[in-house]
């Protein structure tokens, strides 16, 4: 039987970081309200299958494979995606427990003196696997010093790419990747070294344009990197623009709805939610039916806000 963590880790690709818990501040919670989620049904190629056992990290010098946390990564809301040159690139990461061919082990992340997100790192390689130097990589959530990653407890974190102050990336094909290396950190956490999975980053020329899909994907991370930062009327402008030229885009709908609910304006977030029911993106051919539940969960959140006035 899959544990739960196996579960969230699966969930996060079916969902594409969507409606489920996180962790922030070391607490189980819904998603933060400076990022509200995204809608379940992603118009976008289906999500790939997490590896059924856990990828460990040999220790240097030796054949000893030591199991280790499970880390994985999206690209503006995608696994993998395109971006043009300019815009800032959203990266989040979802963390858990061991749960492999070594079976299932808790694992304790700590930092003292500072936050256990400390320990990760990011990095943007080049086609022969060398990191691009001067990137800024600003973290948008801070963690506490410690966290248990068990069966009920996985990790949220999340990075902004800001290529207008530091680096920049010319056209071409990237990786991202996750690392975590522990061995020499203080306090009684989990000592090792693990990574993610890479995640394509490609990169095209700002005269180039996107796809349709891509343009949709790109509105959407820029509100949401907003709504990190608490910009939220900036956020809300952002998808006002684009509903502009796409009225029945349901993804977006649905965002602009979780920014007015925040802003305490359940008509307003009743109304968005409504026409974004009725613009749920299609499924891949290959994917099970499955009824917009979040969605549908805020839809009522909406109404009860309404009837307390």
């Amino acid at each position: 039987m899959k544990t739960l963590c196996s579960l969230f880790i699966a969930a996060f690709f079916i969902v594409v970081l969507g409606s489920g818990s996180v962790l922030i501040q070391g607490k189980q919670t819904q998603p933060p309200k400076t990022k509200p989620p995204v809608v379940k049904n992603l118009p976008t190629a289906a999500p790939p299958k997490p590896q059924k056992e856990t990828p460990v990290t040999k220790r240097e010098g030796s054949a000893e494979a030591k199991p280790g946390p499970t880390l994985v990564l999206s690209l503006n809301l995608t696994r993998d995606t395109t971006l043009p040159e300019g815009p800032s690139l959203l990266i989040e990461g979802a963390i858990g427990a061991y749960d492999g061919r070594e079976g299932h082990l808790d694992i304790r992340l700590e930092k003292p003196g500072g936050t256990w997100g400390e320990l990760i790192r990011i990095e943007i390689q080049n086609s022969q696997g060398k990191a691009i130097p001067g990137l800024t990589i600003k973290p948008l959530v801070r963690t506490e010093a410690s966290i248990l990653l068990d069966e009920e407890r996985s990790g949220w974190v999340a990075w902004e790419v800001d290529f207008k102050a530091g680096a920049k990336l010319a056209p071409g094909t990237y990786s991202v990747v996750a690392f975590i290396d522990t061995e020499q950190a203080d306090g009684s956490g989990w000592k090792g070294k693990a990574k993610s999975a890479p995640s394509e980053l490609t990169v095209v020329a700002a005269s180039a344009g996107l796809s349709e899909e891509g343009a949709a994907i790109l509105a959407l991370s820029e509100s949401r990197l907003l709504a990190y930062e608490s910009k939220d009327g900036e956020a809300l402008a952002v998808c006002d623009a684009y509903l502009a030229k796409k009225p029945k885009d349901g993804m977006m709908l649905e965002e602009k709805g979780d920014l007015l609910m925040k802003a305490k304006k359940p008509a307003e977030a009743l109304a968005a939610y409504n026409e974004a029911l009725k613009n749920v993106a299609p499924l891949p051919a290959n994917a099970v039916p499955e009824p917009p539940f979040e969605l549908i969960r805020k839809q009522q959140l909406a109404e009860e806000a309404l009837k307390r006035g």
